[in-house]
């Protein structure tokens, strides 16, 4: 809302006819009279979108008695006043009338926006190297490596990055739940992206590639043949220098389990590995820890006798990827001979 006021000098012209109200006496002049006056007004305007709506008050003080044609010796001068309501609107391009536009506003305002702008261009608030104007995503954990639009790298291409996927390299077109690790729908321990007999009934010994190579409960007395040994169980991965078992891997032993369930004859080697980081003897006592939790888990979830399951560690003496100490740092299930 705007509160103003006017005060100024003006000049009118009139033809009077004047009567005198103390002898009634009339005086006609001819031709036009100018005569000054004060002008004094009042008002505010209050802004409604496009429309300004205001309302003005003028009182306009003359210096005769002139003016209503009568002349009283009480009285000094004319004056008169009015109110006037107004309403405005306005077109074109433009949200307001100038008047409701403050320069310095506007000049401000522009800075700011520079500012806004180079802070952005210059600004990183995710630290990972792409400025926030070029970054995608402003929110990337610290120290996770990068594309160039600033996304987290994604190595297979699975939809889940790097730093959260629990398996940075499953097949290409593989499906994979949240944790980016590749779906087993019948559960035997190999991902449908390679399982090439994808409805493998419970329990039942698989290879590599999903085939069943001992039906459940046929192991018999003497227990797995030479034959047999090469049947795969699925892996379980491990953090930095740590032997708690990550509860994404729980479906994983519960695949374990169910075989061993399955096959009440079957002994199980628990084998603990590390990455090349640390030294020998350290990586050993690590294998070995990683080894018993993962005993102690199928122990204690699922009833499994420890007598079956034997805990041993390679240390850092098998690196089954060389270039990914994540791959390393596992535990693998094999079947005892």
């Amino acid at each position: 809302m705007h509160f103003y006021g006017e005060i100024g000098l003006g000049i009118f012209s009139y033809a009077p006819k004047v009567t005198d109200l103390d002898n009634g006496t009339v005086y006609v002049k001819k031709g036009s009279v100018a005569e000054g006056f004060l002008p004094l007004s009042l008002g505010f305007k209050y802004q409604i979108k496009r429309f300004d709506v205001g309302l003005l008050a003028t009182f306009n003080k003359t210096l005769n008695d002139k003016v209503d044609q009568v002349y009283d010796s009480k009285t000094e001068s004319d004056n008169w006043s009015f109110f006037q309501l107004g309403v405005n609107y306005t077109f074109g391009k433009k949200q307001a009338m100038m008047e409701w536009v403050n320069p310095m506003e506007v000049v401000y305002n522009d800075l700011s926006d520079m500012k806004d702008r180079i802070d952005v261009m210059s600004g990183d608030k995710d630290k990972d190297g792409v400025s926030d104007l070029f970054d995608k995503d402003n929110s990337t954990p610290e120290g996770v490596k990068v594309y160039g639009d600033g996304t987290a790298l994604d190595s297979d291409g699975d939809g889940v990055p790097d730093n959260v996927d629990s398996d940075p390299y499953s097949n290409k077109g593989a499906k994979v739940d949240a944790s980016g690790l590749e779906v087993d729908t019948d559960g035997d321990g190999v991902p449908d992206s390679r399982d090439m007999e994808p409805n493998t009934p419970k329990g039942n010994l698989v290879n590599f590639q999903g085939m069943t190579i001992a039906p459940a409960g046929s192991y018999g007395n003497d227990g797995i043949t030479s034959n047999s040994a090469t049947g795969w169980l699925p892996s379980i991965f491990f953090d930095v220098d740590q032997s708690a078992i990550k509860s994404v891997y729980n479906d994983r032993l519960n695949t374990v389990a169910r075989v061993m369930i399955k096959n009440p004859k079957l002994k199980l080697s628990v084998v603990g590995n590390c990455d090349v980081d640390a030294s020998e003897q350290y990586n050993d006592k690590l294998g070995m820890k990683r080894a018993e939790a993962a005993i102690n888990h199928l122990v204690k979830v699922y009833g499994i006798d420890a007598s079956r399951l034997t805990a041993t560690s390679l240390g850092k003496k098998e690196q089954l990827a060389k270039g990914n100490k994540r791959m390393n740092r596992r535990v693998d299930f094999e079947v005892a001979k």
